[in-house]
């Protein structure tokens, strides 16, 4: 299986940062809600 380009897999790095960072802000019943909303890809 050949790996993303570097492009991409910076921006991917950069977006998890982020929603690292938000994640991190939040109360654990925010984040199971946030969780629950989600969907799985």
């Amino acid at each position: 299986m050949s790996t993303l380009p570097k492009k991409i897999r910076q921006k991917l790095k950069k977006e998890a940062n982020e929603w690292d960072a938000a994640v991190a802000g939040e109360s654990p019943e925010q984040v199971q809600r946030l969780l629950d909303k989600g969907r799985a890809f």
